[in-house]
C-alpha cells in the first residue's frame, strides 16, 4: 500500500494539501502552507494578476504538488477506491 503524502501531519494540513493538488484554493493558516512547503509536499509560484483599469499587475502567491508528490497521492487515491 502506498501512504498518503500528508501521512503523519494533521487534518488541516492534508485537506489544504488534497485542496491544491485539485488545483483550488486551499482555506488553511500560513503555518500549515509552510509546513506544507518545508515537507517538499507543494510548491509556491508567483503569479501576476492583470486588471484592466490601467493599474500595474498585483502579485500574488499560488500553490502547487510537484509532479512525484502528485503521482503517490494520486496512487495512495487508486488503492483506496472500493474500500
Amino acid at each position: 500500500m502506498t501512504d498518503h503524502p500528508c501521512k503523519g501531519l494533521g487534518k488541516a494540513a492534508t485537506n489544504a494539501f488534497e485542496a491544491i493538488a485539485v488545483n483550488h484554493q486551499p482555506h488553511c493558516s500560513k503555518v500549515t502552507l509552510q509546513r506544507l512547503l518545508e515537507r517538499g509536499l507543494i510548491a509556491r509560484e508567483d503569479r501576476l494578476m492583470h486588471f484592466r483599469d490601467g493599474l500595474p499587475p498585483c502579485r500574488i502567491a499560488g500553490y502547487f504538488v510537484p509532479l512525484p508528490v502528485h503521482y503517490q497521492w494520486c496512487t495512495w487515491a487508486s488503492e483506496q477506491f472500493g474500500e
